[in-house]
């Protein structure tokens, strides 16, 4: 019984590190192309929807994918693009995550920036309750050649302990009063943004529920036996 009970523990522990274990978000499986806002899509239980804008599945060593928009340099993976003040859900379908970090850059408006200067990325976890948190962080500035190149947000403090059914990823830019704005009045659909590698835990197993259920199961047998 002991060895049993040992045993159980031990499967309960590996089913909760399994379930545990961190996902990437690295856009490989989707293809290239449009999506307008409110339009979903899906790698398993990984769900997607366009929000504001819209946005698009770049190819990143395509040039052709970069011949309208001024695309972040680096990058010759898939990654997703914020465009036209554009932003993306990520619902995971196998219950709530914590964000560990990702990649992202600013991508640059055809017309330059006008009336506002390079702002941040922002990102918006809601709890299951609907508590909303947003944090952000300032886009990395344009390298010696004018390119706009990619960066690693490792997230820290309160926001990558806290447990979230839904993460929203937009864009603001600073206005000559210092505030970053994401107002569509104050961007004028120059708040963009590319994201790549999005790394998150999913929510583990109970180990308490799943040692009691290999235990029960265990009981069960032992008393059919000794009938």
């Amino acid at each position: 019984m002991k060895k049993f009970i040992h045993l159980a523990l031990a499967l309960a522990a590996t089913a909760a590190c399994t379930v545990a274990s961190a996902g990437v978000i690295t856009f490989e499986a989707y293809e290239p192309r449009v999506y307008n806002s409110g339009e979903q899509f899906s790698d398993g239980p990984s769900n997607f929807t366009a929000l504001g804008g819209g946005g698009v599945i770049v190819q990143g060593n395509d040039p052709f994918s970069c011949t309208v928009i001024a695309c972040p340099v680096g990058n010759a993976s898939k990654y997703f693009m914020g465009v036209n003040d554009g932003g993306l859900r990520f619902m995971f379908a196998g219950g709530s995550i914590l964000l560990s970090s990702l990649d992202f850059s600013f991508v640059l408006p055809v017309d330059q920036l006008i009336n506002v200067t390079l702002g941040q990325l922002l990102v918006t976890g809601t709890e299951a309750g609907g508590m909303q948190t947003t944090i952000g962080r300032d886009f990395s500035a344009q390298n010696g050649d004018g390119d706009f190149t990619f960066s690693r947000w490792d997230i820290g403090g309160a926001f990558a302990q806290t447990r979230f059914e839904s993460l929203a990823f937009s864009a603001c830019l600073y206005t000559t009063m210092g505030t970053c704005s994401s107002d569509p009045d104050v961007t004028q659909n120059q708040a963009q943004f590319a994201i790549d590698n999005i790394a998150f835990v999913p929510e583990p197993a109970s180990l308490a529920l799943v040692g009691v259920s290999l235990f029960g199961m265990f009981a069960a047998a032992r008393r059919r036996k000794s009938v």
